[in-house]
């Protein structure tokens, strides 16, 4: 008999998935999704044997926005994924819920935030969504509504402000080509997005690349609304004054600090205990 990491790894290359295969090994390894009614906050890429196959669970509803996405554009990147959006049932917050939850496998359309479920589901998981959400406290408001009594909560999700890539820059070209991101060609330096202001910041990355550039690197930097830019700590500050209660927050993905930059973090953000970590577990129940 498989086990599950050899049950889940062909639907990495089937479906143009990696990170998100691995944390779902983690989260169900935490919480088992077998049998129970998911609820999964982003993420709406997941394909249905996936989640069904390959973790048996009983339900999945995703809330994730897709207004912006048209899987047309998608079809030569991943047949497959293209066909996912096309035949899974999409609705919006606006629907009967009662229709909602007869479905087996849904996408909700719109922010989290907007959630109005009362004590369905089994398991709340997200993946990569948490540092996008903007109205975190009242998105914990209804996650926690949506739970049944002893429902447990997951969520696995990078990079976090505070870490070394929490700008999490994607994907900006520059006039000669050059596409600068949070990996591979990296523009911005180590945790320049909490040592410097904007300004230093331009003046910096000016020198390296095209201003116009530049100043869009900036925008997605400091004002793009695409992240929430909260701390490691505010995460663990918002649990806590959540109802939910907190079973574990664990840092992961830790890298070594150079000393002078740490100094220099410390001085600049004294209420702040954690700048090393770029990722999150927070397991918590209702």
């Amino acid at each position: 008999m498989k086990s599950q990491d050899d049950r889940l790894e062909p639907y990495k290359a089937m479906y143009g998935l990696d990170y998100q295969v691995d944390f779902l090994r983690t989260i169900d390894q935490v919480c088992s999704l077998a049998g129970k009614r998911v609820l999964e906050i982003g993420g709406s890429n997941l394909p249905r044997k996936l989640l069904f196959d390959g973790l048996n669970a009983q339900q999945w509803i995703c809330v994730d926005d897709i207004t912006t996405f048209n899987p047309h554009n998608h079809r030569d990147e991943n047949d497959l994924l293209y066909e996912h959006y096309r035949q899974t049932k999409i609705f919006h917050h606006s629907d009967s819920v009662e229709d909602i939850l007869k479905a087996e496998h849904a996408i909700i359309d719109g922010d989290a935030s907007d959630l109005n479920i009362n004590e369905y589901f089994d398991v709340i998981i997200s993946i990569a969504a948490f540092e996008h959400i903007h109205r975190f406290s009242t998105m914990l408001n209804k996650l926690h509504a949506a739970l049944k009594i002893k429902g447990e909560l997951v969520s696995f999700f990078q990079p976090i402000w505070s870490s070394i890539h929490g700008h999490h820059l994607v994907g900006i070209t520059d006039a000669q080509g050059n596409k600068y991101g949070m990996g591979g060609l990296s523009i911005v330096p180590q945790w320049g997005h909490l040592l410097y202001t904007p300004p230093q910041l331009y003046k910096i990355l000016s020198s390296i690349t095209d201003k116009k550039c530049a100043d869009e690197i900036i925008y997605s930097v400091y004002n793009s609304t695409m992240i929430n830019r909260l701390f490691y700590d505010d995460y663990v500050d918002y649990m806590n004054a959540s109802e939910f209660r907190l079973k574990t927050v664990i840092p992961m993905g830790q890298c070594e600090i150079p000393d002078q930059i740490s100094e220099r973090l410390i001085a600049l953000y004294p209420s702040r205990s954690c700048f090393d970590a770029n990722t999150i577990l927070i397991h918590a129940a209702k």
